[in-house]
């Protein structure tokens, strides 16, 4: 059953899947629905290889929309770790709808990186 969204901004959407760990891939790959793109308010900095979202009122962050089951859920918590908190956000569509889904925000302001500064870990990537 797919009854969670989550929004991800980093390497689990669908076009960066290639770089995080093959059976976190998989596992997303097989156990959640791509539904659609936006963005939420917040900043996108680097860290190490992934980005990290941390809250921002002025800033803007793009992503991509999941709906997945609580297990999957589950298993993406482990696999972001301490280092991340599970939040509820706000994600405006590129329809134009609003909807809340679960994100990932990062915790250790110490280890943030370079602020990305179109908020799009995707457009980064391909301009590195």
């Amino acid at each position: 059953m797919r009854g969670e969204r989550l929004f991800v901004y980093g390497t689990l959407r669908p076009a960066a899947l290639m770089r995080a760990p093959v059976e976190i891939a998989a596992a997303v790959r097989t156990g959640a629905a791509h539904e659609a793109a936006g963005h939420v308010r917040g900043a996108l900095h680097q860290v190490s290889w992934y980005p990290a979202l941390v809250e921002d009122a002025n800033g803007r962050v793009r992503g991509d929309i999941y709906a997945l089951g609580a297990k999957l859920l589950a298993e993406l918590d482990a696999y972001e770790g301490d280092e991340y908190e599970r939040g509820i956000v706000d994600v405006a569509l590129d329809d134009g709808r609003v909807i809340r889904a679960w994100t990932y925000f990062f915790l250790d302001a110490a280890q943030l990186g370079a602020r990305i500064e179109s908020g799009d870990f995707l457009e980064d990537l391909i301009l590195a």
